[in-house]
Formats: C-alpha cells, structure tokens, sequence
C-alpha cells in the first residue's frame, strides 16, 4: 500500500487491486490495532475508483481457513519456540463463526493433546481468530489438558500471545531455580 499510494497512475487496475489486498491481508482486513483509517479510505476509494468489488476483496482479506482437513487446519501457520528451555509450538485458524464448528475444536484439541505428548511441549497455542466477531480464542494445550484464553478483539500472536507464554514460562523458571536454591 506504501508504495502505491499517491502513485497510482503507475500502476495496473490489476497492481492496484493486489495492493488493496495486501493491505486486506495484512491487517485482517483492516481489524488489526495496526490499520490505519487513511489506509481504509485509500482502499474503498480505489475500489471505487477501478470498479473492484469491496466486499470480494474484503472477504478476501480476512484469509479464512480451508478446515475441511482438520490436520492440515491445526499445523496452519505453526511456529516453533523454545523459552527457557521449555518447547512450545503455535498455529491458528481463521474462521467466520466459531459457534459453528465446536465439535471441530474438540476433534483438534485431542489430536493436539497426543502431539504435546510425542514432541515432549510445554505447550501447544492453538489460536482461534472467529472473523465474524473479532474476537480471539486461545487453547493453551499441555500434559494435563488445556486452558482457554479469550480476547474481545482479534489478537495478535507475536504481539500479546505468545509474549504472555514467554512471561508465564519465565516466572516458573525464576520460581523453580529460587526453590531449586533454597
């Protein structure tokens, strides 16, 4: 988007459009904390503009999981950590309404469960983002089972998700070593 802005007319109906939705994608179609409003305007207007579908580019945007193979849906976009010398792993899925796929979650928690055992986690975040609400579901999967984190808005990984298991893994580090002294 930075680079096309204000510089439209060198740019294809087709280059413009591929902007539009590299910014969709980016910021969740503009649900991220970092969307910016002139970036939406610069958007709708370009729809506008070019005679793009908005909502086809919206929709587009929000970058919605194909679960129709739930083992391929539970390793969308792993990561890999290791903090203090505990292994966590990550993923997520992006849906439009998470209300409709419970029994899903459950089937992908219990496979999770055996994956935390054979690769010897800490624990495993298996994100949620419902695209409907923008809202956020955390499952926290470890030995004993699993803890479920809600956020109010679509949340960030890098940002708060992953940094609040790092927090959490250094304070029982900081703790086991203090008893480990005492």
């Amino acid at each position: 988007l930075i680079c096309t802005e204000e510089y439209e007319k060198y740019f294809s109906r087709n280059d413009i459009e591929l902007a539009i939705l590299a910014a969709m994608v980016d910021t969740a179609s503009f649900h991220s904390t970092k969307t910016r409003k002139q970036d939406i305007n610069w958007a709708k207007n370009m729809c506008e503009k070019y005679q793009l579908d908005f909502q086809k580019v919206y929709k587009t945007g929000l970058c919605l999981t194909d679960i129709s193979d739930i083992k391929t849906a539970y390793y969308n976009g792993l990561k890999k950590y290791n903090f203090y010398g505990c292994k966590v792993e990550s993923s997520y899925i992006q849906i439009e309404d998470i209300s409709k796929i419970s029994n899903l979650i459950t089937e992908i928690i219990n496979l999770l469960k055996v994956h935390v055992q054979s690769e010897n986690l800490e624990v495993f975040s298996f994100i949620v983002h419902d695209m409907t609400q923008f809202k956020t579901t955390v499952y926290d999967i470890d030995c004993d089972g699993y803890h479920i984190r809600e956020y109010e808005k679509y949340t960030s990984r890098g940002n708060t998700i992953i940094p609040e298991i790092e927090e959490k893994l250094k304070r029982q580090n900081i703790t086991t070593v203090f008893i480990g002294c005492s």
